[in-house]
């Protein structure tokens, strides 16, 4: 059994894996998959990919926690976020409205959570920011404060983030967080999957 960092397991038969390409040539026949999604750190995985596919993308950045940050709060508080509250959330854009907050008075400026997957103790933090009130330093405040609180709960931080918005790969960095995968998406080249060798 191989594991990647982030917890991505991948199953090698004893003995066979002299036959990795024949085996995935005979999964994808079986299941009749059009597309393979990967990430860079998981490399058994992503070594196929690039052999079975083509029109391969970086679909995102894969983030995980690397320092602590001390980030100061400004004018905000961070919140668990109640229910007659969410009336009042501002409208999201990119990501989910997330169950914590920043909150200056009684005004929700940015929210954000922490997504546990299958893959525990690995959760991945999302937020978002109000337009009105980006770039003063809130979204990196938010995300140091989710990592905390995953720490709290025996989690280790990681964030994904499309290759495209910059402004969130600063903000994340800011907070402490070193980007250490690509996550591939490629369509599968039925030339390449069912060459036969002689």
């Amino acid at each position: 059994m191989g594991e990647d960092p982030h917890g991505i397991r991948i199953l090698y038969p004893p003995g066979l894996r002299h036959q990795t390409f024949d085996l995935f040539s005979t999964l994808i026949e079986a299941s009749g998959a059009s597309a393979i999604k990967a990430q860079t750190s998981d490399h058994s995985l992503a070594t196929i990919l690039h052999w079975a596919c083509h029109e391969v993308r970086t679909e995102k950045i894969v983030f995980r926690d690397g320092v602590a940050t001390s980030l100061p709060s400004h004018d905000v508080k961070f919140i668990n976020i109640q229910p007659e509250q969410k009336p009042r959330i501002f409208t999201h854009h990119h990501e989910p409205v997330g169950e914590h907050g920043l909150v200056i008075g009684d005004q929700i400026v940015a929210t954000g959570g922490i997504a546990w997957h299958y893959n525990r103790p690995y959760a991945d933090i999302f937020m978002e920011v109000d337009t009105r009130f980006q770039r003063q330093g809130y979204g990196g405040y938010l995300v140091q404060e989710l990592k905390r609180l995953c720490h709290e709960n025996d989690g280790i931080p990681c964030a994904r983030c499309d290759i495209t918005n910059i402004a969130s790969f600063r903000t994340i960095q800011k907070a402490g967080m070193i980007a250490c995968a690509h996550l591939l998406t490629g369509s599968i080249s039925r030339a390449r999957v069912y060459f036969k060798y002689s």
